[in-house]
């Protein structure tokens, strides 16, 4: 078991932490002139952090949560970053883009990350789709057996794992990799 002086100072940074995202966040935004990206970011990093140090109610062992709250744990914190995942997606995705299309854009950097509809299939289908899968399968398979860590997880088949947090990410990074690659060698060019 960890020791609780540990779970309070994990406790202690993961709220600055948030608080700091919040600042950075908003100077971003303010000095980009673009909104949704910077304040859906921020929203999103707090519920993964609220839902996480809301386990402080138990003392951050899984052991004392009741299982409607280590389901509701193990599905916010994998939708939350799997949206989050989305997120730098969709950044990655403009920013690239308007480096290999850049007549798509016209030099305007609030053109560059200005609000299209097709985001939404990263940022809230994709994450909904693996979140509400995954979830199922936890509560079909009976995979969230208490285990020692500072917060609720998937303990049953390391497969279940894969649809949230542990594995989706990874996937989903391929193809920006390979536009990333694609757009540095156009710029070497």
């Amino acid at each position: 078991m960890l020791p609780f002086a540990l779970k309070a100072v994990w406790f202690g940074l993961s709220v600055s932490g948030t608080l700091a995202c919040w600042v950075v966040m908003i100077a971003l935004a303010r000095t980009i002139n673009i909104w949704w990206l910077p304040l859906l970011y921020c929203s999103v990093v707090t519920a993964l952090e609220g839902i996480f140090c809301l386990g402080m109610v138990y003392h951050m062992d899984p052991f004392q949560m009741p299982d409607a709250f280590r389901l509701a744990q193990i599905f916010i914190i994998s939708y939350s970053a799997l949206v989050l995942n989305g997120v730098a997606l969709t950044f990655i995705w403009a920013i690239t883009a308007s480096v290999i299309w850049p007549e798509s854009v016209n030099g305007a950097k609030a053109r560059t990350l200005s609000w299209r509809h097709v985001y939404l299939i990263p940022i809230l289908i994709i994450p909904t789709v693996f979140a509400v899968t995954q979830i199922v399968l936890v509560v079909t398979h009976d995979a969230y057996a208490p285990s020692d860590n500072f917060h609720a997880d998937v303990t049953g088949h390391l497969w279940i794992c894969l649809l949230g947090y542990a594995g989706m990410p990874m996937i989903e990074s391929f193809p920006c990799f390979w536009l990333t690659v694609y757009a540095g060698v156009r710029v070497a060019r």
